[in-house]
């Protein structure tokens, strides 16, 4: 599915021009900094709804979404090629079995462009129901649309659903994704407990996050292509590992990282994991431009670690862990008792 997105915001950004204040987008409503869905635009589905709407058939045929932006006229930084670094990239065979089980399918709808799907990963949180996705997989800027129908299928793989469909009840973007600004192309998601199983977390257990991290390290990211290698097909969880490589472009917030991967539509949304434990980013745009094998993903910084703590009127606490009085700035990952 293309998402022709944020291009000429990310151009003005990035060459030094302010992007114009607007009100909350249509469909959203803003509150503190956050935007969200309300009233009939809330994407609940409750356990059942979502397991006859999204049949394993139905989840293979939604529409991968497009990753691509276009790089403003200005030349990439020479850095980026200057050390050349192997590509990294493995198709994994167990999906199903800690930690790869808590990276899984992000499904839904944007009403008028049809079903779509992205990757997200469960991260550590007090209710145990916490996804860290994009933006753009609940937010489409270009055409408005606030996504309705999502539903996450952790450790899915060749059309399985090892641990069921669990419909997203809530989810929250930054304000300044409503301007399509890739450097805050991230959200946050949730899901309510199942009665008979438990909460998503203690189902298949979660990654850690991590906010403020060092950028200079080695990350894998985990998703779910549908492009990019001749043997993706959106169907099985593919892991890239890299090191440290800037976003050459900004788009009014802290910069971005980037990865050398192969993975294209369909892994928007994966989890960046540091230190195979802690989610510090996810996968959001590529510059074809410059690199078919390069992507980039946004800085979880002091903006996310304060989506993390919110709590508004579309969005309900995930009562964050504490440390001495403070929610920490790493908080790790759960193993899960299934």
């Amino acid at each position: 599915m293309r998402r022709a997105l944020i291009i000429l915001a990310t151009s003005l950004a990035a060459l030094g021009a302010a992007a114009p204040a607007v009100a909350a987008p249509p469909g959203l409503t803003a509150e503190d900094g956050f935007l969200g869905p309300a009233g009939p635009a809330r994407p609940s589905m409750d356990r059942a709804a979502a397991r006859d709407y999204w049949t394993p058939a139905r989840i293979a045929a939604a529409g991968p979404l497009d990753l691509g932006a276009e790089a403003p006229p200005r030349p990439a930084p020479e850095r980026l090629f200057a050390a050349p670094q192997t590509l990294k990239a493995s198709i994994l065979t167990n999906p199903g079995a800690y930690p790869n089980r808590v990276h899984g399918k992000l499904v839904g709808t944007f009403p008028g462009l049809g079903d779509y799907s992205c990757s997200a990963t469960v991260v550590s949180s007090g209710t145990g129901g916490l996804l860290t996705t994009a933006g753009h997989c609940a937010y489409d800027v270009d055409s408005g649309t606030v996504a309705v129908n999502i539903a996450f299928a952790p450790g899915y793989s060749k059309s399985s659903l090892p641990y069921g469909v669990w419909p997203i009840t809530h989810l929250i973007v930054d304000k300044r994704w409503g301007r399509g600004s890739l450097d805050f192309d991230y959200s946050m998601m949730q899901v309510d407990p199942d009665p008979a199983d438990g909460t998503l977390q203690s189902v298949v257990g979660s990654r850690g996050i991590g906010f403020n991290q060092p950028r200079k390290q080695r990350l894998q990211a985990y998703g779910y292509p549908a492009k990019g290698n001749k043997e993706y097909n959106g169907d099985r969880l593919v892991r890239c590992e890299s090191g440290y490589l800037p976003d050459p472009y900004r788009s009014g917030g802290p910069r971005g990282r980037g990865m050398r991967c192969n993975q294209k539509e369909g892994s928007s949304g994966g989890g960046w994991v540091s230190k195979h434990k802690y989610v510090v980013s996810n996968t959001s745009h590529g510059y074809p431009r410059i690199s078919s094998n390069l992507f980039f993903g946004p800085y979880y910084g002091a903006a996310t670690k304060r989506m993390y703590k919110a709590k508004t009127s579309f969005w309900p606490s995930i009562k964050p862990p504490k440390r001495k009085g403070g929610v920490p700035n790493l908080i790790g990952p759960k193993r899960g008792q299934k």
